[in-house]
């Protein structure tokens, strides 16, 4: 496929357009085995993502499992991906990154100080990661739109 080609950019589109797909796919199954992953190591016993770990213990084999099929799916897999697409694309997802790291920096501070005067529970760890992934996803959410 070149410049000289009929239908050039038609070809072109269609097969970023496939592209997409398949990353996205790929993205879909290694979530799928995060999640197989955590409910095996979890056995019915308690919940990793709400937070009820009381009484919950983990294999050795499953914790590095886990936590290396997170580091590649919540870090390696988009900076893969950010390679792959276009500029303005790429642009959004940087902001929407940085726009949910500020969200997590000005939300502990603020929910801690309210804690202190019992207006709030205190903030977990898993309440900051929630913060992050909800404004990170809204924040993508807005800058598609604005476009």
């Amino acid at each position: 496929m070149n410049n000289a080609d009929e239908n050039y950019g038609e070809q072109k589109v269609k097969k970023q357009n496939r592209k997409l797909v398949y990353m996205i796919l790929a993205g879909l199954v290694f979530g799928l085995i995060i999640g197989l992953l955590m409910a095996h190591a979890e056995q019915g016993v308690g919940n990793l993502l709400t937070g009820d770990v009381e009484g919950l213990s983990i294999q050795p084999v499953y914790a590095l499992l886990l936590s290396a099929a997170l580091l590649m799916g919540l870090i390696g897999y988009p900076l893969y991906t950010l390679r792959h697409v276009d500029e303005l694309e790429r642009a959004i997802n940087v902001n929407a990154t940085a726009i949910s790291g500020l969200a997590v920096l000005a939300a502990f501070p603020v929910w801690q100080i309210l804690a202190l005067a019992d207006l709030l529970p205190h903030p977990t760890a898993y309440n900051m990661f929630l913060i992050a992934i909800v404004a990170g996803f809204a924040s993508y959410i807005w800058l598609k739109i604005r476009a």
